[in-house]
């Protein structure tokens, strides 16, 4: 829901927009999150959003 408003927001003012999702549960296994893969994901994410505004820029 965020990221859509961001992307719309992006398209009415005219600034470029993006999103990085990540994985940190198996839902078909277990509920619970796997903090690990949290960790992970967060520094996955903080990486490829840095790269990419460094591209864009």
């Amino acid at each position: 829901m965020e990221s859509g408003t961001l992307f719309k927001m992006g398209g009415v003012y005219g600034f470029a927009a993006g999103c990085v999702c990540g994985v940190i549960a198996q839902r078909t296994e277990d509920e619970r999150v796997v903090l690990e893969a949290k960790a992970i994901a967060v520094e996955n994410a903080i990486r490829v959003a840095v790269e990419a505004a460094m591209r864009f820029a």
